[in-house]
Parts: C-alpha cells; structure tokens; sequence
C-alpha cells in the first residue's frame, strides 16, 4: 500500500536528496519541487497530503505560495510546514499570518518532524475526497491568474501594472488583451508602432498596433526583425504557418515609417510553457534610457507580457475543451451552445431563420475495411479542411460523431443552404483523397432543415431532428445527393 504523498519544495538538490531519504524511510512517498511556481503547478496536479515548503526560493517565495494556496477556497486544507532556516521571531510570525499550520527551522530534530508531519496528515485525510473533486478540472491558465493575483503590494503600488494585470479579470478574448496593453503602453512610450511577437511550437504570429496606416513594407521590416531576434536564439520558424494580424490602424493618418535600427524589443520566453514572446516598439527613446528606468520599464513589460502570454493560454485551453481533437473543428458539445445563442439571438432581435445541415460520409466502414483506419482519419481531416474553408465567419462547423459533421448557417433560409450544400457535396466528390499514395474515393450524403424558433418549429433539437431526417432520406435515396426537409416529407 503506498504512503501518504508529500510535496518538499526546496531549491537546494542536497536538502531535497536528504529530506527525500529521511520520508521515504518513514513510508511517505515523495515529489518535489525546486522553486515557487512548480510548487503551485504540483500542488495543484498532485494534490499532496502535505507540503513541506521553504522560505527563500526563486520565481515565487515559500510565503507568497502559501499566501495563494490558504486563499484557495478548497486548497487551503492542504497542510503546509514551512521548513526554512530563517527562524527570527518575525519570520515566523509572518509564516504563520499568511496560513501557514506550522513555521519551523531546519535543525528540528527528525523525531519532531515526523510527529508533526503525522498530526497534520491526519487531519488533512479527511478532506481529500472534497479537494479531489472540486480541483480536479483546475488548468494551467487557472494558476497563472492565481500566481499573478498574489505579487507583492509593492509591484500593485505602481499604477501601469495595476492597470495592465487588470486586464486579465475584465477582458478574456486574446486580441482584445493584446490591444488593451499595447493602448496602456503607448501611454508610457508613445510609440508610433507597437506589437507583440508570439512564437508557439514553430509558428510565428505578429500582432500589430499603429497610430497611423501601416504600410507592406513596415509589417515586413516588422516580421523581419522578430524572425531575425528568434533566430539568433537557436529558435526554429515554421515559415509557411507565419501570420501578421492588424490589431488596430488609423488611415486617416499617414502612413508609418520605421526604420529595423529605431526598433526595440523586450524579450522573455517563457521555461514553464516553452513559448517564445516579445514585445517590439517604434521607439528609439527605448534604446536611450537609465538604469533605473530600465528596471521600472522591465517591470512593466515583464507583467505586460504575462497578461498577454495568459490570455493566449487561456484561448488555447478554451479551443481545446471546443474542438474536436482529431479534425479539429468544433465538437458536439460547442454546436449545442451556438445553436442555443443563435435561437436565442432570433427569438430577441428578430432576424431571418437559420439552417442546420448534417453530412455523414458514404460507405465509411469500407474506406476503414479497405484502406485501414488511419486512412479514415486521413479522409475525416481532409473534409473538415474543405469545410471549415467553406464556411463564412459566422457560420459553425462541428464533428457530429463518428463519420458525420454538422453545421450551422445563420441568416440563411432553405434554399440557401441547398445551394451551400450541394456545393459541398460536388466539391467533395471532385476532391481526390490521398493516403498512401493511394486515391479513396469519397462521398457524401447531406440533411438539410430550416425554421425559425417561433412556435417551437425552430427549437435546436427540432430542427437537428429535421436535418437528421433528411439525411437519412438522402441515404436511402442512394448516397451522394442532398435532401432537404419539408413539413409533408
């Protein structure tokens, strides 16, 4: 049977080795970390029965750990012996303040530890089933805002960071942060050009903000300089996947000169996510400035980055939990959602109807019997790309289950979405299916419905069950045609 499991968090590797030995011989089991913010990671992953936490340690200190975890509304049951070698009075006294259960130095004697360490778990037991449950969907988004939420009094005196860690709790779309910090930055650089340089797992996205009309050679000069910072630093671009967005421009203005040399960039990449941020400035008074302004500027940029690097994580996570892990379009979950708010959008504004089309793959189980099913999942991928290139910014395309897609065009009546059908399904038969240097060939069948949430005649499950039934006619019609749904059919 295996022990009660104990996180020691210090960050000298001979304190760990010793203390490791000495609770392992006691029948605990171990896992360690060596500076504050892995401590929260594991915290949170591994749900320790008892954490045996230093003081003085790099990233987040043992108190500004503690802080968060006793703030934490289920975490807080977790035991926490700070185990430190700083041992005045004050100390102690601010260990136990901020939540800590007991504040300890490091030459108490072993016999005493392992007393205290088997009181504490002992009384921690008993809320190990709450704190399972309820933590057990925490992300990593979760503890980034947690570990921003516990930074010193001192980094919130200062009215900038105040204001861009503020961002994180009002704004949740990725662009609408970018823009908002870059808009508080421009405050203090005043910049003619400013943008954030994001490198995850080879792609390379440029977000820009200008006062005036950006022109094709400054994105250029732009993308030019944050590839040549990412290259000098061993890092690896995926050229063909590089994207520049325009996050804001005003062409009422001239357009932007700028010149590679009165360009200045703030780097960090981040150890813990392996991604590569940076912001980039038109401004050659950055290049210019004291010591101590560029520790304030640092300070600012450093949290800038932060907010930022969050909101990317937190879009990942988010797109993760809404999309389908192998096609990568929606999942069925997400479709419900939106054709929820779509009713609901119809029923309070008014508007025309909308139309639900089901499409489900001909003969499926004979492409997998045929070709393998890795050639079936070769075929699923390629007709969500031809989908999701076929839909507008509005409309919605989901994996239903299995073989079969779903999709949601707004605004959009019967004959509409005949027409949008048909189009898929002939671009579909046209299209040649490759694996293995082999060709599949592919059809489609496809259900279409239509309605409007009035009387009931357009309430989500009605209409799905309405395009399901035209598929299902489409199908025994002989495959490879569109049927759409009508009150007699």
């Amino acid at each position: 049977m295996k022990g009660n499991l104990i996180l020691l968090v210090d960050d000298s590797p001979l304190i760990v080795a010793m203390m490791s030995d000495l609770l392992m011989n006691a029948g605990y089991e171990v896992i360690s970390a060596s500076d504050g913010v892995e401590a929260i990671n594991k915290a949170y992953s591994e749900l320790p029965d008892l954490i045996l936490l230093d003081v003085m340690m790099p990233k987040m200190n043992g108190y500004q750990v503690c802080r968060l975890l006793k703030n934490d509304e289920y975490m807080k049951y977790i035991p926490i012996i700070m185990f430190t070698t700083r041992d005045k009075p004050i100390e102690k006294f601010w260990g136990l303040h901020i939540g800590a259960d007991e504040y300890v130095s490091k030459d108490i004697e072993t016999e005493n530890l392992l007393q205290l360490i088997t009181k504490y778990i002992d009384k921690s037991l008993k809320y190990k089933s709450i704190l399972k449950e309820k933590v057990k969907n925490i992300t990593l988004i979760d503890i980034l805002l947690k570990t921003n939420n516990i930074l010193d009094n001192k980094l919130y005196e200062l009215t900038i960071v105040n204001r861009i860690t503020s961002i994180a709790w009002q704004t949740k779309n990725f662009r609408e942060v970018i823009i908002k910090v870059l808009q508080i930055l421009e405050e203090i650089f005043n910049y003619e050009l400013g943008a954030f340089c994001l490198l995850d797992e080879g792609n390379l996205n440029i977000y820009i903000l200008t006062k005036g009309q950006l022109t094709i050679d400054a994105a250029n000069i732009i993308e030019s300089f944050c590839k040549k910072q990412l290259t000098s630093i061993g890092e690896v671009i995926n050229d063909d996947k590089s994207k520049i967005y325009i996050l804001k421009e005003d062409k009422d203005k001239e357009e932007i000169s700028i010149n590679e040399d009165d360009l200045f960039a703030f780097n960090f990449k981040s150890n813990d996510t392996g991604i590569y941020r940076s912001l980039v400035f038109s401004d050659t008074q950055l290049t210019n400035i004291s010591d101590s302004e560029r520790h304030t500027y640092q300070l600012i940029l450093e949290q800038a980055l932060v907010v930022i690097e969050n909101a990317y994580l937190y879009e990942k996570i988010r797109l993760r939990s809404v999309t389908d892990e192998l096609t990568k379009l929606y999942n069925r979950r997400y479709f419900f959602v939106r054709v929820n708010e779509e009713c609901e959008r119809v029923i309070r504004y008014g508007g025309g109807w909308f139309t639900i089309l089901i499409l489900d793959i001909d003969h499926f189980k004979h492409v997998n019997d045929t070709y393998g099913h890795l050639a079936g999942d070769e075929v699923l991928r390629e007709i969500a790309k031809i989908l999701r290139t076929s839909v507008r910014s509005t409309d919605v395309a989901a994996r239903f289950g299995g073989e079969e897609f779903i999709m949601l065009l707004p605004e959009t009546d019967l004959q509409g979405g005949l027409k949008f059908a048909e189009r898929i399904r002939k671009q579909i038969e046209e299209y040649q299916f490759k694996y293995k240097d082999k060709i599949i060939p592919v059809t489609v069948s496809i259900g279409v419905a239509s309605g409007g949430c009035q009387e009931n005649k357009m309430a989500p499950d009605v209409i799905i069950g309405h395009a399901d039934k035209a598929l299902y006619q489409a199908k025994e019609s002989g495959r490879n045609r569109v049927c759409i749904y009508e009150e007699d059919s």
